[in-house]
């Protein structure tokens, strides 16, 4: 699932119920000032409404036994199908007296009665009332919870003087003052004015120069001093550090990884994007979509790559003996919780563990939301992969995304070709009879599956294992032009869900063995062509002996990866003759962790189009400007930048509960 579909369905949204969200904490609290203790002489409405009538009543008295945690019963009055027909059997619409809730609501036996004495008091008459009088009208339930409802444009109401407001939302603030027989308070002094606007813009107070500079020009024209004053103080640049550092909280903005050694993360660079945001208006629809998204972007800039740095912020763990997958997980979670508080003014974190309290929002959606993230290239390393290089100075931002661009077409187009013969059936044929061995206490052992043979470590694995694996070619084959490995999870099927330890495979040796030769013909090796466009590690170190590192699955592995070794010229073959291909592992993690290949098969090919392929001008060529491109790249001073990237889509993870 893409992150950028989840965006365009969510602006709209984040803003109606943030709009809502803030008017209706203003009537409350205005309500609780003047209390309900006549609650039962308040008057019926002509029409009950659910949301402004009837979800209150259930929030208060039955949520807590009946909500999204706990539902006694398997009652819930936070979902409409399991209180109204056909599903639900708690409300019989338009009949109060068949329905059951009317009769526990009046029952006077305390251990019948709803709610139970020790949850609460008994219903009002009023509230009685409520539910009894909605239930005759037919039982309705809004088709969405109130914080979720588009609003709805109101006129002004009448008020004792319409002279008195300056705009529109000042005559309802004086129509409630008017209910309540209130005289609106005094304009503020002009320095207060002055103070408590230059705070609010600029989270500093004025200085005397400008209080002096406000003073006078308000003695001539007190609104066009006001108006002066807030042009300059939304043209400051303080006002978008100002208005940033409340985005970063939201956001939960560090400096440091978080957790174990809490290391230094260089992600200023987003830092400065939100203040450059906020300074520019950049509109909020944009500022959404490029944080969640950046990335995903038809032809993303740098800026737009920077903006995702949003979601990498989350923490990982560099303590040892920490489990990655844990906390890569850990960090989807986060990003979810963060997304719907920051955006949509949710805690959707109890989602996690249960339906949502009061909010209609089910435990198994939070898995579907947690989808859009759970298939991103970050994994909690060490490291900050996968970066973005961003200028140092934003004056080259143009030049460096167009750069990046071009980059990013050749390298994908190179990729692509690659790609398809590496996972094109009928230009490989599987190796059988083969036979494993190690160069320590490593155990391997080879079975038959399918039409190959596949070597599996047993038990655990030693530190700096070599895997030779030897085999006969398949009958049919002339010549050899590429060997293709395929590395496995030990258990595939369990993996998909719980990923195991990756490998990586820091030098990789072929040979082959011709009856009657006592000299090994070393196969020379032009280039590895593998299943992913942007690894963390570059898998063409696996050619060089003086590395340690090479094509991999770092540090996890959930499903089959595969690399071709596409030999520099073609081999011919005359009588009997083996493959001899030597896996050299040198990494491992915390001492205990050996990233191994432990379980795999091979296919070898003689379709020349792999020579071909190597020689061709157009590739060359395409290489060639790469080379040049990516030089002139690098000649931008620039800052790494953790930013999101997704994961090819054969590469993508499944989500569950």
């Amino acid at each position: 699932m893409h992150r950028y579909a989840l965006v365009r369905r969510s602006v709209s949204f984040a803003i109606h119920h943030l709009v809502l969200r803030v008017a209706c904490g203003f009537v409350a609290a205005l309500v609780c000032t003047v209390g309900l203790a006549n609650a039962d002489e308040m008057p019926m409405p002509d029409v009950v409404s659910f949301n402004k009538h009837i979800r209150p009543i259930f929030n208060e008295h039955c949520t807590a036994c009946h909500g999204g945690v706990k539902q006694a019963a398997d009652i819930s009055f936070v979902y409409k199908e399991q209180v109204l027909p056909p599903d639900g059997w708690i409300v019989e619409p338009g009949e109060p007296e068949e329905s059951l809730l009317i009769e526990r609501v009046l029952e006077t036996d305390p251990e019948l009665r709803m709610p139970p004495a020790d949850h609460g008091n008994a219903l009002s008459k009023y509230e009685v009332a409520l539910l009894t009088k909605w239930i005759k009208q037919g039982a309705v339930w809004d088709a969405s919870h109130w914080a979720y409802a588009a609003p709805k444009a109101q006129d002004p109401p009448a008020v004792s003087n319409p002279q008195w407001g300056r705009q529109p939302l000042d005559d309802f603030v004086l129509a409630r003052l008017d209910a309540e027989k209130l005289k609106p308070s005094k304009d503020a002094a002009p320095e207060r004015w002055l103070r408590r606007v230059t705070l609010d813009l600029i989270g500093l107070p004025p200085t005397m120069e400008q209080l002096d500079t406000f003073l006078t020009n308000h003695a001539e024209n007190p609104a066009k001093a006001r108006e002066d004053v807030v042009d300059a103080l939304l043209g400051s640049f303080a006002f978008g550090e100002r208005w940033a550092s409340v985005w970063l909280d939201q956001i939960r903005y560090a400096d440091s990884r978080g957790l174990g050694l809490d290391g230094r993360r260089s992600v200023w660079k987003y830092r400065d994007w939100v203040i450059d945001s906020l300074n520019r208006d950049l509109p909020y629809d944009q500022f959404t979509i490029k944080q969640i998204a950046g990335d995903l972007l038809p032809e993303p800039t740098i800026e737009d790559r920077i903006a995702t740095a949003a979601h990498r912020v989350t923490q990982s763990n560099e303590e040892g003996g920490t489990d990655d997958e844990e906390f890569r997980v850990a960090a989807v979670l986060d990003r979810v919780n963060t997304t719907w508080q920051a955006w949509q003014g949710v805690t959707f974190g109890c989602v996690q563990c249960h339906s949502h309290p009061y909010d209609p929002f089910r435990h198994e959606e939070y898995y579907q939301f947690a989808a859009f993230f759970n298939n991103t290239s970050d994994c909690d390393l060490n490291e900050d992969w996968p970066v973005a290089e961003a200028p140092v100075d934003t004056k080259d931002y143009a030049a460096a995304s167009k750069l990046d661009l071009q980059i990013d077409v050749l390298k994908k187009k190179l990729w692509d070709q690659e790609y398809r013969m590496l996972t094109d059936a009928t230009m490989w044929k599987p190796i059988v009879g083969m036979k494993a061995s190690t160069s320590n206490e490593t155990k391997v052992v080879v079975n038959r599956v399918g039409d190959h043979d596949e070597f599996q470590t047993v038990d655990t694995v030693s530190r700096d294992v070599d895997i030779t694996l030897e085999a006969p070619l398949p009958d049919g084959i002339s010549k050899l032009t590429a060997i293709r490995l395929t590395a496995m999870p030990l258990d595939p099927e369990t993996a998909a869900r719980d990923t195991e330890w990756g490998f990586v495979l820091s030098q990789i040796d072929a040979k082959l063995l011709v009856d009657g030769d006592e000299n090994p013909r070393v196969l020379k090796i032009k280039r590895l062509m593998i299943d992913e466009p942007d690894p963390f590690y570059d898998p063409q170190l696996s050619l060089d002996e003086k590395s340690k590192r090479g094509f991999a699955a770092f540090s996890r592995i959930n499903q089959p990866r595969q690399a071709a070794l596409v030999l520099e010229s073609p081999v011919e073959l005359t009588g009997s003759a083996r493959i001899q291909i030597t896996l050299k592992h040198r990494v491992y993690l915390l001492s205990a962790f050996s990233l191994v290949a432990r379980r795999g098969h091979v296919a070898v090919s003689d379709d020349e189009r792999f020579g071909e392929l190597s020689g061709d001008d157009d590739i060359i060529a395409m290489r060639a400007r790469l080379a040049e491109l990516q030089k002139q790249r690098s000649r931008i001073k620039s800052v790494s930048v953790p930013v999101m990237q997704q994961l090819p889509e054969h590469l993508s993870r499944p989500t569950h509960i």
